[in-house]
């Protein structure tokens, strides 16, 4: 089935947001969750969701019945989540080997299965379905998602701004776990779900009309002439010919041809390039988590430095502050472009991609840098200014990861090389727990210097690009 380019982008962010990151919206979905009664019992007589053997009953019996909802439903979040980041290499080895197909009908059959459980789910009676449901529906989502990247193939001279948008959707995609509250409110528990599950149809959709088996290639070939759309991409890819740049065109597309080199190679997953590129990743989601999961207590310390009032009224006006907070968090997939508009108007001013990725990193990270010292400033008004950059710099760290994939590496290995980056959050992940217990014991204030130290360090990586611009004047 026909369909243009700038339709499959659509429909590929529309399953993005909806299909692959909905997870991350645990607050909502622990809304609906916890309205139902799911692991909720008075007595403490109920096992947890990762534990298999039960504690000693007299330690369950200390436990209330809401420590006890708490400590199941944190348990099923960290299990999900942290199968999304190991699945990921898995996902991007299965995307890089087989293809778009094949990868896409594992995530089919994860989501489908996933999505059943929860809908069946009954408290009291099998809870548990909570679990593998929602670890089946988060493992989809990466499964899903490295099959997406492909679509930004479609546009050569606008490849960096799709790759953001689509790196913007997922950021986004947490959203979309209230668009199924509200759907609750409305409709039930049962209904709310098999929508949800019925979002599989999208997917079978575009797995056997619109996605190739095998992978779009990259660059793809000119479109035939007919449409506007088309006239216009014409036109542009003949001007792109006729540019001084062509030389190096002729370059890259020599290269193209050669041998693809080995995953393990210095050319690859071992080159400097990947491993500053996964370093600096690493630093940005650490910086990203703990904003996220140390928002309110963060903002709240800062309150109440900067009105000199009680806990209780800083809660208040912290409170207020997160519901504009959350209004912010629409913006992801709207901001998303903008790093991506960097970088494709740098390389077609300057013919340089390793300029035009130095230009995205190093907007990366004085976003990073500049919320970051918001952070530490106990001004009330400020801390809005740090929800706007931070919600960029989210945006922005997803999205010049996996251009700086896509551009500098042989498409043969993106799946696997996107992958690789996301199973190290794993280390982003622990960095914030320990940043958590740092901020425990001292103050926030205090964790988010360390944050501005690390996001300062950060700049090796745009040093790296300066090099590599250096070593190889055009």
């Amino acid at each position: 089935m026909q369909l243009g380019h700038n339709g499959q982008t659509l429909l590929t962010v529309l399953e993005i947001f909806l299909c692959c990151g909905t997870i991350f919206g645990w607050p909502n979905l622990l809304k609906i969750l916890k309205k139902e009664g799911f692991y909720w019992t008075e007595t403490g007589n109920i096992s947890l969701a990762i534990t298999e053997a039960p504690e000693e009953p007299a330690k369950e019996d200390e436990k209330s019945a809401q420590e006890i909802q708490d400590a199941a439903f944190t348990a099923i979040f960290t299990l999900a989540t942290t199968l999304f980041a190991v699945a990921a290499f898995l996902a991007g080895f299965l995307m890089d080997s087989y293809g778009s197909m094949k990868t896409r009908l594992v995530g089919l059959v994860l989501f489908l299965a996933g999505s059943m459980m929860v809908t069946i789910a009954t408290p009291g009676e099998s809870d548990d379905y909570l679990k593998y449901g929602w670890t089946s529906i988060c493992c989809a989502g990466i499964f899903l998602l490295v099959t997406q990247f492909q679509v930004a193939n479609y546009y050569e001279a606008a490849r960096g701004r799709v790759l953001c948008v689509f790196n913007g959707a997922m950021d986004s995609s947490s959203c979309s776990a209230l668009l199924f509250l509200t759907i609750y409110n409305a409709l039930g528990y049962s209904m709310t779900w098999t929508i949800y599950a019925a979002l599989s149809a999208l997917i079978i959709f575009r797995t056997f009309f619109l996605l190739p088996i095998d992978a779009i290639p990259y660059l793809c070939s000119k479109p035939e002439s007919g449409t506007d759309e088309n006239k216009n991409n014409v036109e542009l890819l003949d001007d792109e010919e006729k540019s001084p740049h062509s030389e190096e065109e002729k370059k890259e597309a020599e290269e193209n041809e050669k041998e693809v080199p080995a995953f393990f190679s210095s050319e690859v997953a071992l080159s400097p390039l990947f491993i500053s590129t996964m370093l600096f990743f690493i630093i940005q989601v650490t910086r990203v988590y703990f904003y996220l999961g140390g928002i309110a207590p963060g903002t709240k310390e800062l309150v109440q430095l900067d009105q000199n009032c009680t806990q209780e009224e800083a809660g208040s006006i912290t409170g207020t502050m997160m519901t504009n907070f959350a209004i912010f968090q629409f913006g992801g997939v709207g901001y998303a472009f903008l790093n991506g508009m960097v970088v494709d108007s740098t390389l077609a001013k300057t013919g340089e991609k390793n300029k035009a990725l130095a230009a995205g990193v190093f907007l990366t990270t004085i976003l990073g840098i500049s919320f970051t010292a918001l952070t530490l400033i106990a001004n009330t008004t400020l801390q809005y200014a740090s929800f706007f950059l931070s919600v960029l710099h989210r945006s922005f760290t997803f999205g010049i990861n996996a251009t700086v994939i896509g551009l500098s590496f042989r498409n043969e290995h993106f799946g696997k090389l996107y992958g690789t980056t996301q199973i190290f959050t794993i280390i982003s992940a622990q960095a914030t727990d320990w940043l958590f217990s740092y901020a425990n014991a001292n103050s926030f204030v205090e964790a988010n210097r360390i944050l501005f130290y690390l996001e300062i360090i950060s700049l090796f990586h745009f040093c790296l690009f300066l090099y590599l611009i250096r070593k190889n004047p055009n």
